[in-house]
């Protein structure tokens, strides 16, 4: 079943005094079956998208009238939480979730590096049993010449520089 609403954006020009508006036909469909939430463009709509949605994509969907994240490393829940805390209004908010605490099953995957080491952090946001796992590589040591190999292929050369003067 799909939802839809008409909702007018307007727009002025100081310098022609005229004001456009455009109409959304807002489907409150989000094109994903992952958990997540959309939210309806409003004068502070990207500032909470950014603010609440952390490390998932902001998507702008039905013509630029409303954004959607995934609940990636949080729950609907959280998510729906942190739109009302940042100011979104109980109208300009859905998700295609009903379960609140619903998390997205996309991968979360980084690489971080430093001076002398590597660390790869890996993640997947599945629920209330996330997991995430940490592996720290030590940079490879400088080579080290064994001072007993050096002496046995100076032996060698010796001997097969001796051999040709012999």
């Amino acid at each position: 079943m799909s939802l839809s609403s008409s909702i007018s954006t307007g727009t002025a020009s100081a310098a022609t005094a005229t004001a456009t508006t455009t109409a959304c036909n807002v489907n409150y469909e989000i094109p994903t079956k992952d958990a997540a939430c959309a939210l309806l463009t409003s004068s502070n709509s990207t500032a909470i998208l950014k603010d609440c949605c952390g490390v998932a994509e902001i998507n702008s969907i039905n013509n630029g009238c409303s954004s959607y994240c995934l609940a990636q490393g949080q729950d609907i829940g959280d998510l729906t939480s942190c739109f009302y805390r940042n100011g979104a209004s109980a109208n300009s908010v859905y998700c295609n979730e009903v379960n609140k605490t619903a998390t997205a099953t996309a991968s979360i995957t980084g690489t971080a590096t430093g001076t002398g080491s590597t660390t790869v952090l890996t993640g997947t946001a599945t629920g209330t049993g996330a997991t995430a796992s940490s592996t720290t590589g030590a940079a490879a040591p400088a080579a080290k010449v064994s001072v007993g190999g050096v002496g046995v292929l100076a032996l060698m050369f010796c001997s097969a520089l001796l051999r040709v003067f012999a």
